[in-house]
């Protein structure tokens, strides 16, 4: 038989809880022989890493109680805002439009209506049958507002209207304007009267007038002045709402 090491008979000898290391170092005090160390990983010469704790929050500094007691008052300041804004609260203001339109009511006088224009013409009031120069004026506008970003805008504005109601009469006329708007609330125009006369259709107009802003409405309140070259004149005054 071949004999056996002794110190593989060491190795085997060795108690099961001891590491290779410690067999080796025994083997090696009956051998004379000095082994070598086996390299060991990084992890068995150094602490494995730990991850810092985090920073604590500011809710951590509190106990349940308080935290419970802030949380209840954040509640009541909230509902106190909420309480006050309901009572104080400011509609927007609203934007400035560039297409308006409303209904216009107004008066009206024609100069003159019982003055032939001709000697063998007849009157406006035998003409229209009119028995007033007064007549209650009903009409609605439509408007383009050209916006300058400043003091001054450009205004395209569109009318028709009807007269003489009160007497049973129904006289429509039209008026088309260009004109200018001063800080949002005075304006001024001129244009054409266009009315189904046949002998004078059309009419220079010019108006004038005021819209104050109600909310989000206008409240115009504009005059107007239409010239005739045979002294029937027409003037009046209307006012309405304008969104």
């Amino acid at each position: 038989m071949q004999s056996i090491p002794f110190a593989v008979v060491a190795m085997l000898a060795a108690p099961f809880g001891a590491s290779a290391q410690d067999s080796l170092e025994d083997s090696s005090s009956f051998t004379g022989e000095a082994v070598p160390d086996a390299p060991r990983p990084s992890s068995w010469n150094e602490p494995s890493a730990v991850n810092p704790a985090p920073p604590s929050s500011p809710v951590d500094e509190f106990d349940d109680d308080t935290y419970v007691v802030q949380e209840l008052e954040d509640v009541q300041i909230r509902r106190r805002v909420s309480r006050r804004h309901d009572v104080e609260e400011v509609p927007e203001e609203p934007h400035t439009r560039r297409f308006l339109h409303g209904f216009r009511l107004g008066y009206n006088f024609t100069f003159n209506i019982n003055d032939p224009q001709c000697e063998d013409c007849e009157s406006l009031a035998e003409e229209y049958d009119l028995r007033s120069p007064h007549s209650f004026l009903l009409g609605y506008e439509v408007a383009y507002r050209m916006i300058g970003n400043s003091w001054l805008n450009l205004l395209l504005v569109a009318n028709a209207s009807v007269t003489g109601l009160e007497q049973s009469k129904f006289l429509p006329s039209g008026n088309l304007l260009l004109g200018f708007e001063f800080n949002q609330s005075f304006q001024v125009g001129l244009g054409m009267n266009l009315a189904p006369d046949e002998s004078k259709v059309a009419h220079m107009i010019a108006a004038a007038g005021w819209t104050p802003r109600v909310g989000n409405f206008y409240t115009p309140v504009h005059f107007y002045f239409v010239p005739d070259v045979d002294g029937n004149h027409r003037m009046g005054a209307t006012f309405g709402v304008t969104w």
